[in-house]
């Protein structure tokens, strides 16, 4: 997340984006007992003894029910699993308790800290979670000396499918959405969240977002500055469109072109051999006649085959044998329905079936 992290900084400056975090992805029953009114914004840049700073990314402050206890929320965004995040997070904790210690802000006690790892990588998450877990096995009576500090990891991939709840879900549901139906789902319940007369801010951060991360994806370029979600999601709809009659066109005018080459030199020789097969009886020109309409039909399907291939890759990568054998077997009309809808397609299970699909 490195490259969007400006953006995502900027979104998660909102209080309603923080609010929406907690209330829909920290299933704790203090959350509950929060109020969210008082939730303020502090500095997430800190100096050590040594001199140098250490920043994490945004910290927060919130009262929690009627004693005034304070909790800091340390978010920290990222986009591929780190095995130390743990003792990251620890020193960013450590940072913090020192500088509320230096200004004097909670003479009687520290307040307690949830720290938080907002993960958008696709890979599984399997660093480890606290810092007691990487330290190696020792004589046990130094068990009580070892440190104990724990992040909350909230990994987007896990929720991407639900339906969005809050301008938080919806944001993941965006980021991972791979259809023209979801994009268009997603933005929906953005603009739903958002009315046009409140939340200008906010609308404008989900908007700069919108152009950094998710319109060069669809466009393969940069996008021009747009001033409005829904002047987004118009575009966003046409470009959706109008990149999916390009790869139709481009996948019927190649299945044309190479059904046409091998369907005419498959329907000579299968021409020629079936006419010499079988004689003066049927005559050389009824042989020619069978086999070249066979060879057109095979060739023209082994066409868009290729074409069918070629789009799966494009969209979700090589495919294993197992699907390139069943598209092999395929019918001529099955493979049009498949092209049709391989654009609109959530995986390649869902469109051409197969173990997995019947597992389910």
């Amino acid at each position: 997340m490195a490259q969007h992290d400006p953006a995502y900084k900027l979104l998660f400056s909102h209080p309603q984006m923080v609010r929406d975090l907690l209330v829909g992805f920290v299933s704790e029953g203090w959350i509950a007992q929060l109020e969210y009114d008082t939730l303020e914004k502090v500095s997430s840049s800190y100096v050590s003894e040594g001199l140098r700073t250490r920043e994490s990314d945004i910290v927060w402050r919130v009262r929690w029910g009627e004693r005034w206890i304070y909790i800091y929320l340390l978010l920290e965004f990222q986009s591929r699993p780190d095995r130390h995040m743990a003792v990251r997070m620890m020193a960013y904790v450590s940072l913090l308790y020192q500088e509320l210690i230096r200004g004097k802000q909670f003479p009687s006690g520290l307040p307690p800290v949830l720290p938080i790892v907002l993960y958008n990588g696709t890979r599984p998450w399997r660093a480890a979670k606290t810092v007691r877990s990487l330290i190696l096995a020792g004589p046990d009576e130094l068990v009580p000396y070892q440190p104990q500090s724990q992040y909350l990891l909230i990994e987007e991939r896990q929720h991407q499918s639900a339906q969005p709840s809050n301008l938080v879900s919806a944001l993941f549901r965006l980021e991972h959405s791979r259809t023209r139906g979801d994009m268009k789902d997603a933005l929906d319940a953005l603009i739903a969240r958002l009315p046009s007369d409140e939340q200008s801010d906010l609308r404008r951060a989900f908007s700069a977002w919108l152009e950094d991360s998710i319109m060069p994806r669809v466009q393969g370029g940069p996008t021009s500055k747009l001033k409005d979600l829904k002047e987004m999601r118009s575009m966003l709809s046409e470009t959706i469109q109008r990149w999916k009659r390009e790869f139709k066109r481009e996948g019927l005018r190649a299945g044309r072109l190479k059904g046409l080459q091998e369907g005419r030199q498959e329907g000579l020789e299968k021409g020629l051999q079936e006419g010499l097969e079988k004689g003066l009886e049927k005559g050389l020109e009824k042989g020619l006649e069978k086999g070249l309409q066979k060879g057109l039909e095979k060739g023209l399907r082994q066409g868009k085959q290729q074409v069918l291939l070629q789009l799966l890759q494009t969209r979700f990568g090589e495919q294993p044998d197992r699907i390139q054998k069943r598209i092999r077997r395929a019918r001529l009309e099955q493979l049009d329905a498949w092209v049709e809808r391989v654009l609109d397609a959530p995986s390649v299970e869902a469109l051409i079936g197969g173990k997995r699909a019947r597992a389910r």
